[in-house]
């Protein structure tokens, strides 16, 4: 399921298409003193992952629509909601055309009315829509981007300036070939205030030197958009995940994939895994990930 919505980027044609980030002030600050670390959970149930570990979570990762209320509960628990916005239905190609605009839309509306800062995953023409603007605004935007105008509701929207977008592609292509990696598709800095990767342990094995190079080709501060070892206990890549994210110090946040909308088998689920569990509430009460 992650890998499938994080891959709808590497196989779009450059220059249609762009995975896209931003910039968020959180409920702890990433920009002032010194480095800290947000911890994040992908779960429905984000305070039950916070009971789990022993630590709040201010990254709460969601792969369904940003809702007002989830914006709302998330901002009332102290997080900062991380939308994957991947509308259902539609193609690369349709989204980055405007099929989806209604869509988007609605969802920049939400996400600029809430208040509070929303972080959004997504492609250039999402990036371009959710940080919202007058409807000429938008236009010239969208030309500059080779793509075409709004074709959903056109009726300016309020720019908040508290959306933010993360380019978070994975480390390497899939399949990992030329012109089919993350640089291929860069959309460039006017576009990306947050860089993010994802890294999974599958079967002993996590590509650490691909998102080192990842981390070390764009310059922007850093989200381990995903991370967790695939069926199994791994207290090493627990221990060795949060030693990379303290020895970056462009690292502002680290969130573990805990359990997806769908249920799941309990791949990831951290309360199956008691030694790499042990780890992190270990590693969490580090002071560099003490955020709030």
């Amino acid at each position: 399921m992650t890998r499938g919505l994080r891959l709808i980027g590497l196989i779009a044609s450059a220059g249609t298409l762009s995975f896209v980030s931003s910039q968020a002030q959180p409920a702890a600050s990433v920009s002032q003193g010194a480095h800290r670390v947000m911890l994040g959970v992908i779960d429905p149930d984000p305070a039950a992952f916070d009971r789990l570990t022993g630590h709040h979570h201010s990254l709460h990762l969601s792969f369904s629509f940003g809702s007002r209320e989830l914006l709302e509960a998330d901002a009332a628990a102290g997080r900062i909601t991380v939308i994957t916005l991947a509308p259902n239905g539609f193609s690369s190609a349709a989204i980055a055309n405007g099929a989806a605009d209604s869509k988007l839309v609605e969802q920049a509306r939400i996400a600029n009315d809430f208040g509070d800062p929303v972080w959004i995953r997504a492609f250039r023409r999402i990036a371009i829509i959710m940080r919202g603007g007058s409807v000429e605004e938008l236009d010239d935007q969208l030309g500059q981007a080779g793509l075409p105008s709004l074709k959903a509701d056109r009726a300016d929207i309020s720019a908040s300036g508290n959306v933010k977008l993360l380019w978070n592609p994975q480390g390497e292509g899939s399949p990992n070939v030329a012109g089919n990696r993350p640089r291929d598709y860069w959309p460039g800095p006017a576009f990306v205030d947050y860089l993010g990767d994802d890294l999974y342990e599958i079967r002993g094995k996590a590509s650490w030197a691909t998102m080192d190079a990842f981390y070390k080709a764009f310059p922007k501060p850093f989200v381990v958009g995903e991370w967790a070892p695939w069926g199994y206990d791994s207290p090493d890549f627990a221990r060795r995940m949060f030693a990379w994210a303290r020895s970056h110090p462009r690292t502002i946040g680290l969130i573990y994939f805990n359990r997806g909308w769908s249920g799941g088998g309990g791949t990831f689920a951290l309360k199956s895994k008691p030694r790499t569990l042990a780890v992190y509430r270990q590693a969490a009460r580090q002071l560099v990930f003490q955020t709030g």
